[in-house]
This record gives structure tokens, C-alpha cells and sequence, in this order.
């Protein structure tokens, strides 16, 4: 399934297009594509808090990363070639 496949099917509401969708998901491994990207985000952003919090509540920041990792939402990958627009924790995709 290429790119205009892609295209053709994506938000299209049958089973077929959803098959061909989801298969591509699979395929390109996108489960996993958005694993690393979360967990490397998550590293960059604790990182980042630690840097540049010497005059800032440090644990409020940590804190409020926390709870937005791995949640439950959807999300896009905008630092990537790859773009998700339903997070692989999404029913259907497993």
C-alpha cells in the first residue's frame, strides 16, 4: 500500500479502507514508531526541565511531564517524517 492508497482510504468509513489503513499501520510498524518518539520525547523533556529549572519549581515541571506521558490521547508526530493521528493505543489498532 503506497501513498495514495493511503490517501484514497484514510477517514473512509467501510471496513475495506479501514483494513487497507490499518494494515499499512502494521506494516510501517507505527506502534513501535510512536513508542521510541514518546520515550525519547519524554528523556528530551525531562532533560530540558533539569537544565533549565535553577529558578523554577523543578518537581512541578516533572510532574506535569508525567502525567502526559503515554497517556491516552491522540497525537501527532510533528519532529518526524511520520505523521499519527490516533495514538497505537487506540482501540482497533492492536
Amino acid at each position: 500500500m503506497g501513498t495514495r492508497d493511503w490517501v484514497e482510504n484514510y477517514a473512509i468509513k467501510d471496513s475495506v479502507s479501514s483494513e487497507k489503513v490499518k494494515k499499512l499501520y502494521h506494516e510501517l510498524n507505527l506502534k513501535q514508531v510512536y513508542k521510541d518518539f514518546e520515550e525519547e520525547s519524554y528523556k528530551n523533556i525531562v532533560e530540558l526541565i533539569s537544565q533549565r529549572s535553577a529558578n523554577l519549581p523543578e518537581g512541578l515541571f516533572l510532574e506535569i511531564a508525567k502525567k502526559i506521558y503515554k497517556r491516552d490521547k491522540g497525537a501527532v508526530l510533528t519532529q518526524t517524517r511520520v505523521s499519527i493521528i490516533a495514538s497505537p493505543r487506540d482501540e482497533g489498532f492492536e
